[in-house]
């Protein structure tokens, strides 16, 4: 199914929708939030999107702070019969609500495009997107090797349990770099995907909607 997914859009497309993904959530109305959220919840259910529940069970306690500082830290009305002296606002649980799932839009996103794109198709979109380095003498080749490594670094299986010691911890962790040293290539090729139609309706569609927003907080 990856393979037929890659072939949909470029990854550099794909990329460039999870940026402006997060650069819209920040400004979306919660109505418009809670339906692109649910668009998404539908897109992790069709790719089969495991990834977003594993993120999701990372960052629960973020969540929860998140939604606890705002809800001590905004003005507003106190909740009624509260123990304690200082108190959570109505206006706080809102905001502090409305960030969350902010974060978690942006999460859901994130998951659907580490689900629909391969290692070597998201290396390639990078690719793609650093290529103008060049013409400022960075070595975008090089950044994408390290993020390669990295990520065939993460794939390898841990040998770390619950429990252990931190000299045994230390000793697994070395094991881990050991192993995907040993197993890496020493040559990596990345073959970079052509733009098809559907990316330049898509480029399209966000030029189009960067200008409606943009006469949106003009006006």
């Amino acid at each position: 199914m990856t393979g037929e997914l890659n072939s949909v859009l470029h990854p550099s497309t794909k990329v460039i929708l999870v940026i402006v993904l997060a650069i819209a959530v920040q400004a979306l109305q919660p109505r418009v939030l809670i339906l692109l959220g649910l668009a998404l919840m539908l897109l992790m259910m069709q790719f089969h999107a495991v990834v977003f529940w594993r993120m999701l069970r990372r960052t629960r306690w973020l969540l929860v702070t998140l939604i606890l500082v705002f809800a001590f830290t905004t003005p507003g009305e106190y909740l009624p019969n509260w123990p304690f002296e200082i108190g959570p606002t109505y206006e706080g649980l809102w905001s502090g609500a409305i960030q969350a799932g902010r974060l978690t839009v942006m999460l859901a996103g994130l998951s659907v495009l580490l689900t629909t794109t391969d290692r070597e198709n998201l290396i390639a979109g990078l690719l793609t997107l650093l290529y103008p380095l060049k013409y400022l003498k960075l070595p975008s080749e090089r950044f994408a090797a390290r993020l390669w490594l990295t990520l065939h670094y993460v794939e390898q299986p841990s040998s770390i349990k619950p429990g252990q010691r931190l000299m045994d911890r230390l000793a697994a962790f070395s094991s881990i770099e050991d192993a995907s040293t040993q197993s890496a290539p020493e040559t990596i090729v990345v073959a970079l995907p052509l733009f098809t139609w559907r990316d330049g309706l898509v480029v399209l569609g966000m030029i189009i909607l960067g200008l409606m927003m943009t006469g949106f907080w003009l006006s």
